[in-house]
């Protein structure tokens, strides 16, 4: 489940006018879905508050049923996110209606729900699904919408679904709400439209059953559609302003309401969480680049500016000098960390990348087979290192570091307690090794390495002259050990 609000966005058209305007474009299926659950799982308390009845998951599916007397209604539902901020979304979901008590098949759905307390009492709106199987003729193969507010149900609608669209039991059921209009579409057939004049602003979901029958749900899926122009974020070219006609007369993917054709954002730019940008883009000087972007193959991030975590950058990037790049970040192989740049925590840098000097990289970064790490360059604790990947000279690779097999580690680098390097590593002169460390087979560890307490080297590893080899070391059999001078 994810939930975000989106933030204002800065920038500067080149030419004879400024503007500012809203802009946010999620990267598909990301940024804009707010609750997904495919219920493979317990329920997850987490999401989901039972607020009265029963509920369980079995078999990918999650059954609302209650039979007892506790309940005055004897109804059962459960509902996400209860009184969230969420206003315009798309809400989907499967039921399969299994019927039981006086044969009634049929789901509830809710949605806006602000609150919900002592058996249905609250501020919310409820779809009723009556399915042809539905004993009443009043309510058979009906849609009926709801608002209720504490005391009282509002207002009651309902349309006859068309023969044939809907099922006896299996159904799938989306309720659009933008503002005050609400849409209702059963099995992908538009049924209910209705404008609210008075809407309730905001809240959760729910979906249940009602008097003692069972009904089960497949998924629940919410996704924002924050402008309220009927195109879901993941959909939308220009997702924060309303669009309807997804206008992009440049074919670039931005929507021409957020912008221009002919605009060129500056370098002092604040894009926001979720920004899309495309391949071979170029970001300037100083730009600012939120959370959950995606950078497209072979751009440019200038110098200086800064990419927020969790996005994803394309391959053959190229971020430059004293750029910075948040945790748990997506690079690309082949990709270019300039000079001082910073790359954040649980990064992963595809392979042949390239670390310029002095650059640094973060806790449980993955740095992939055959990159290179430059002069200087300092790797944080807990990171990978893949295969025959080449580590200049007085870089510095801190705790609990595993370097891959078929590595070059160059002089005078450091490295840190309780690293594993791998098997065929060639370590050149005047290189630190921390305590705890362990060495793989027929490494060739060049002299004036000084290697810290305890640390186990591989067999058939010759380690050179002038090498300190502490107490408790256990050198394997067939190693060659010279002595100091």
């Amino acid at each position: 489940m994810m939930k975000k609000i989106y933030p204002k966005i800065r920038f500067a058209i080149t030419g004879f006018i400024s503007i500012f305007l809203l802009l946010s474009l999620p990267a598909a299926g990301q940024a804009s879905v707010l609750l997904h659950d495919d219920f493979d799982g317990p329920l997850d308390s987490t999401i989901w508050e039972i607020k009265y009845g029963n509920a369980w998951t079995d078999g990918g599916w999650v059954y609302l049923h209650d039979p007892t007397a506790f309940n005055p209604y004897r109804d059962s539902v459960i509902v996400a996110d209860e009184g969230s901020e969420w206003s315009n979304y798309r809400f989907s979901t499967r039921f399969y209606a299994e019927g039981g008590g006086d044969n009634w098949y049929m789901a509830i759905i809710q949605f806006r729900v602000q609150e919900m307390y002592d058996w249905g009492e609250g501020t919310y709106y409820r779809v009723l699904a009556f399915t042809p199987l539905w004993p009443q003729s009043t309510h058979r193969n009906r849609i009926f919408l709801e608002k209720r507010i504490p005391g009282t149900t509002v207002f009651q609608v309902n349309e006859l679904v068309p023969d044939g669209v809907m099922n006896n039991h299996d159904n799938t059921v989306q309720v659009e709400v933008l503002g005050g209009t609400i849409k209702i579409a059963v099995n992908g057939v538009d049924v209910l439209e209705y404008t609210d004049p008075d809407p309730i602003p905001a809240g959760g979901i729910g979906i249940g059953s009602i008097w003692e029958s069972t009904t089960r749900f497949d998924y629940v899926t919410v996704v924002a559609d924050t402008d309220g122009d009927g195109v879901a974020d993941e959909e939308d070219n220009c997702p924060t302003v309303y669009n309807p006609y997804q206008e992009d007369v440049n074919g670039d993917g931005y929507g021409d309401a957020c912008v221009s054709p002919d605009a060129t954002i500056s370098s002092d730019a604040e894009l926001g969480f979720g920004v899309i940008v495309k391949s071979g883009a170029v970001i300037r000087r100083d730009a600012v680049i939120g959370d959950y972007s995606m950078v497209g193959e072979s751009a440019v991030v200038g110098i200086a500016a800064s990419v927020g975590e969790n996005a994803s950058i394309g391959d053959n990037a190229w971020i430059k000098l004293n750029s910075s790049v948040g945790d748990n970040v997506e690079i690309g192989p082949g990709s270019t960390i300039g000079v001082g740049a910073i790359v954040g925590n649980g990064a992963y840098i595809g392979e042949g990348a390239l670390l310029k000097w002095n650059s640094i990289v973060g806790d449980s970064v993955q740095i992939g087979v055959g990159s290179i790490i430059g002069f200087g360059a300092t790797v944080g604790n807990n990171c990978f290192i893949g295969d025959n990947t080449w580590i200049k000279l007085s870089a510095s690779l801190e705790t609990n570091v595993n370097v891959g097999s078929n590595v070059t580690i160059g002089a005078a680098v450091h490295i840190d307690n309780e690293a594993a390097i791998g098997d065929r590593t060639i370590i050149r002169l005047r290189t630190t090794i921390g305590s705890n460390t362990i060495l793989g087979t027929d490494c060739d560890i060049r002299r004036s390495v000084d290697i810290g307490d305890r640390v186990t080297i591989g067999n058939l590893v010759t380690v050179l002259r002038n090498t300190v080899i502490p107490d408790d070391t256990v050198v394997p059999d067939g190693a060659t050990v010279p002595p100091l001078p």
